[in-house]
């Protein structure tokens, strides 16, 4: 393959990984080295980078590699408004010591964002857990929940200040995974003066798919941006057109079998590394493989993650028996 050098600085990335033995780095590519990465590094017509990542997902020991992964893969190939990370796996060699698998993968930043989106970085603000230090922001979250977005007209200004398909993908990617660990840390915003819109971001479910928790997981009461989402819900245009986009996914993207064959192809990809990698990290082989096996059992639990998924909904106000079967009844049989 391609053979890229450029110096660079190098930094841990991540809280829990400072803890572990195999940890997660930054490659900040700044001008103080060699100025930006310019590579179509993911094969995604990206080509211009100040950072990436080499991430060691942090699910548990072993890792499967694979739950954070498959997250944003679903993002990218269903909601391509909501920002996500892009992904190849790579073996580090630090010293010319094997350090094993890494996903190498997009990093959440100002020009992340302007690259993807086609707008000037210069415009963009991101905001890590909370939008609190950006004003604009601020004051568009803060209108959201002091008003009643059952009327027309204070829902108006939420279409025209919110990235109302990033939300909804974010709430439905959040309530598929079961992440129970949707906490501030792992939040990501974009805000822009080109649209004056406040974006939300996808970062960080490695604690996805252990959980069979859902809805009650993006629209709790615990941190703002989730009462920000089911603030949304109680407007009947916003809440047809998430129950809409469930139905649509759950029927095709997101069924059980296409979960499944998209698990089958990410653990495809990672097989021919992993007996090396978990020899390395002193692991066994077949503890990966069982890793991945938990993966299909979370898509099959007590009759699959779909009428999981939907009966997790009646956590939400107007939201029972009838309207469920007048949305999903082909899928709650």
């Amino acid at each position: 393959g391609d053979r890229v050098q450029l110096r660079c600085g190098i930094k841990l990335h991540g809280a829990t990984s400072r803890t572990r033995e195999k940890k997660s780095f930054q490659l900040k590519f700044a001008d103080r080295y060699e100025g930006a990465l310019d590579y179509d590094l993911f094969s995604n017509g990206v080509t211009h980078f100040r950072s990436i990542l080499l991430r060691m997902p942090q699910e548990g020991r072993p890792t499967s590699y694979i739950r954070d992964t498959l997250m944003h893969k679903l993002a990218m190939e269903n909601f391509p408004e909501l920002p996500a990370q892009d992904h190849r796996y790579a073996v580090l060699y630090l010293n010319g010591v094997y350090w094993g698998i890494y996903n190498l993968r997009e990093a959440h930043s100002e020009t992340h964002y302007a690259q993807h989106y086609g707008v000037d970085e210069t415009t963009v603000t991101e905001s890590k857990g909370s939008w609190g230090h950006n004003p604009p922001a601020e004051a568009v979250a803060d209108f959201i929940l002091t008003h009643d977005m059952r009327e027309p007209e204070n829902y108006a200004y939420a279409e025209e200040h919110l990235d109302l398909e990033s939300i909804i993908g974010w709430c439905i990617l959040e309530a598929y995974s079961g992440n129970f660990d949707a906490n501030s840390p792992n939040m990501r915003f974009y805000w822009t003066a080109e649209d004056q819109k406040l974006h939300y971001a996808l970062v960080d479910l490695d604690l996805g798919m252990f959980s069979y928790g859902g809805f009650e997981i993006p629209f709790s009461t615990d941190y703002e941006y989730q009462r920000l989402a089911a603030a949304l819900m109680e407007n009947e245009t916003f809440r047809d057109r998430l129950l809409t986009r469930l139905g649509e996914l759950l029927r095709g993207p997101l069924s059980e079998a296409e979960i499944h064959k998209q698990i089958d192809n990410l653990a495809e990809q990672l097989r021919p590394e992993t007996a090396r990698d978990m020899e390395r990290w002193r692991n066994r082989s077949q503890d990966w493989e069982s890793m991945v096996e938990t993966l299909h059992e979370f898509v099959d639990y007590d009759g699959g993650r779909t009428g999981m998924l939907l009966k997790s909904l009646k956590y939400l106000r107007f939201i029972n028996s009838r309207v469920l079967e007048s949305y999903f009844g082909d899928l709650m049989q």
